[in-house]
């Protein structure tokens, strides 16, 4: 499967690619991930999360409602803050592959 297999009709969809440095869920399936530089002008419905592995050579896939962003001090970087997180598997696609982009980890579909 890649991210555009996860897409609804007429959602926006963020789709983020992460070592899990900054990637937290919690007890209730809230959370938020990154200090990315996000297009604050762009709405987004729902996150995909891509989150490699490098130990374990997995690259784990958990969807998200958007909540929000908290803004960083440092050059235009924002928290992605997440609710109803939900694990959905793993990918054998690499980070290219399942976004269908190029090295950039933050990738806006459709």
């Amino acid at each position: 499967m890649k991210a555009c297999d996860f897409i609804k009709t007429g959602e926006k969809v963020m789709v983020v690619f992460t070592h899990g440095t900054h990637f937290e869920i919690h007890d209730d399936n809230t959370g938020s991930t990154g200090w990315w530089k996000a297009d604050i002008n762009n709405i987004i419905d729902r996150v995909i999360i891509y989150y490699r592995n490098d130990e374990l050579k997995t690259n784990k896939l958990y969807i998200a409602n958007h909540a929000g962003v908290k803004e960083s001090d440092a050059d235009g970087r924002r928290n992605i803050k997440l609710e109803h997180i939900q694990y959905v598997g793993v990918t054998s696609h690499n980070w290219k592959e399942f976004a269908e982009t190029d090295a950039n980890p933050v990738r806006y579909l459709p």
